[in-house]
């Protein structure tokens, strides 16, 4: 059996696809998994960063996605703010976009 962190990225993509097809409560288990094997989703936002970033940016898309704007937000904000050093340039860029783009609406 493989713990849920080694496959990281595959897990990522799933939760991606559960977001997409609007199978919610799907995607936060998964998440869920990432961070700690728990489902409760109620603080996503503070258990998400000390994980891998490509985790929180997957559970900032998910709380942005469920309705949570202003947590999602923060956790990005954080992401960046704590974290910078640590983002390979693609998800930086895609972290700083989705930041961007968020704040406009």
């Amino acid at each position: 059996v493989v713990a849920p962190h080694e496959h990281a990225h595959t897990l990522v993509k799933f939760a991606a696809l559960c977001r997409a097809k609007g199978r919610m409560r799907l995607c936060a288990r998964t998440l869920g998994e990432l961070i700690d094997g728990t489902l409760s989703e109620g603080d996503f936002e503070l258990r998400a960063l000390p994980h891998e970033p490509i985790v929180a940016h997957a559970v900032a898309k998910y709380l942005w996605a469920s309705g949570r704007r202003p947590q999602a937000k923060e956790l990005l904000r954080r992401l960046l703010r704590e974290r910078e050093a640590e983002l390979e340039r693609p998800l930086l860029l895609k972290v700083v976009l989705a930041l961007g783009r968020w704040n406009e609406s």
